[in-house]
């Protein structure tokens, strides 16, 4: 079975309701009754869409070995996930102060940690 590399997010299976707050404790220490905090969930949102789309085409369907390289990869192809809105994702970088790759990296270790719970943990592949 081939794969096509271009992923376009309404074929996607939706995702449970994603905790937040694990994914905000990545970011700072922010304080989820921060209304600043939140501004950033809708940034947020749309980095954790095109994780989801990195990481079922990956062997195992899994977050827990995913890197800032893989998602950069795929963030160059304009095809990938071609619903994510790329500048809405840098715009919340720039609310934080963040270069790019840093917020990447925090996202996906607020995912690892609720990955299970979000259908992101796959399986060992042999």
């Amino acid at each position: 079975m081939k794969i096509s590399p271009v992923v376009s997010l309404k074929k996607l299976p939706a995702l449970p309701k994603i905790d937040f707050q694990s994914i905000l404790d990545e970011f700072r220490g922010m304080n989820p009754n921060d209304p600043g905090a939140w501004a950033l969930v809708p940034r947020i949102t749309v980095l954790t869409g095109l994780f989801a789309a990195v990481v079922v085409l990956r062997p195992g369907k899994s977050i827990m070995d995913l890197g800032v390289s893989s998602v950069k990869k795929k963030w160059k192809q304009k095809g990938f996930a071609a619903g994510v809105n790329r500048t809405v994702i840098e715009e919340g970088a720039a609310m934080l102060g963040m270069e790019l790759d840093v917020l990447i990296e925090h996202t996906i270790k607020g995912m690892q940690t609720a990955a299970e719970e979000i259908g992101l943990k796959g399986f060992e592949v042999h």
